[in-house]
C-alpha cells in the first residue's frame, strides 16, 4: 500500500569505462587556455571568495560553476572544483534550515488557527525541500483538520514514504480510513505506526486507544 522506492541499478562496467574514456578525450580536445585567460579564470577565482566572505554563497556557486567549465583541464579547475563542492554543502545547509524556518512559521499559525497563512508557509517549505516528510505530515493535519480529506489522504501517503518512522502521518491516515469506513485498513495501518521500532509515546498510545474503539465498533 505505501509506495516502495525502485530497487538501485548498478550500471554495468562498459558504461562506466565508456564514461572515463569520453571523459577523458573531452579534456583532451579542449584547447590550453592562454596566459591571459587563466589570469582571468584566478580573478574570477578570487571573487568567489569575496563573494564568500560576504555570505553570497549562491552568487559564489554560479561563477564557480562557470569557472569549472571554463578551466577544462587547467589547474584552476580543480581548485574551483574543490571549492564548490564546499559551497554546495552551505547552500544544502541554508536550504535545510530556511525550510525548518517556514515549516516553524506554519506550525504556529495552525495553532493559532490561521490555516491559510499556516498553509501557505508549509508550502513554502516544500518548495525549497521536496522530500520534507515532516512537511507533509504537517500538510496532511492541516487539511484534515479542514475536512480537505483527499489532499491529506495523498499528504499523508507521501510522508510515510518518504519517513516511514513518522508516526503522526499513519494516524491521519488511520483516520481517514475510519471515516470512509474502511476499518480493517484502519487497523492495519495503525498497528503499522505500533510496530515501528523504537521508543513508545503519547502517539503510539493513540494509536492503541484508536485501535481499540475501531475493533469494538467493527
Amino acid at each position: 500500500e505505501i509506495p516502495l522506492s525502485p530497487p538501485s541499478k548498478k550500471r554495468p562496467q562498459a558504461f562506466s569505462d565508456i564514461e572515463k574514456q569520453t571523459s577523458i578525450s573531452n579534456s583532451f580536445d579542449k584547447p590550453e587556455l592562454t596566459i591571459d585567460e587563466e589570469r582571468n579564470l584566478q580573478r574570477r577565482y578570487a571573487l568567489c571568495h569575496s563573494y564568500l566572505d560576504r555570505g553570497l554563497v549562491l552568487e559564489a556557486a554560479q561563477e564557480l560553476e562557470k569557472i569549472v567549465v571554463a578551466a577544462g583541464a587547467a589547474p584552476i579547475a580543480r581548485q574551483a572544483k574543490n571549492l564548490l563542492l564546499k559551497v554546495r554543502e552551505q547552500l544544502e545547509g541554508k536550504s535545510k534550515e530556511s525550510a525548518e524556518t517556514h515549516l516553524a512559521m506554519g506550525k504556529d499559525f495552525f495553532r493559532s488557527g490561521q490555516y491559510d497563512m499556516a498553509e501557505n508557509e508549509i508550502k513554502k517549505s516544500i518548495r525549497i525541500r521536496p522530500e520534507y516528510a515532516e512537511a507533509y505530515k504537517d500538510l496532511a493535519l492541516l487539511h484534515y483538520n479542514q475536512g480537505r480529506l483527499k489532499e491529506a489522504y495523498e499528504e499523508s501517503k507521501r510522508a510515510i514514504a518518504l519517513d516511514r518512522g513518522i508516526k503522526e502521518a499513519y494516524i491521519v491516515l488511520g483516520s481517514l480510513y475510519s471515516k470512509k469506513g474502511r476499518i480493517e485498513d484502519a487497523i492495519h495501518v495503525l498497528q503499522k505506526m505500533k510496530d515501528l521500532p523504537g521508543k513508545k509515546d503519547a502517539v503510539t498510545d493513540l494509536a492503541n486507544r484508536m485501535i481499540q474503539s475501531l475493533k469494538m465498533d467493527s
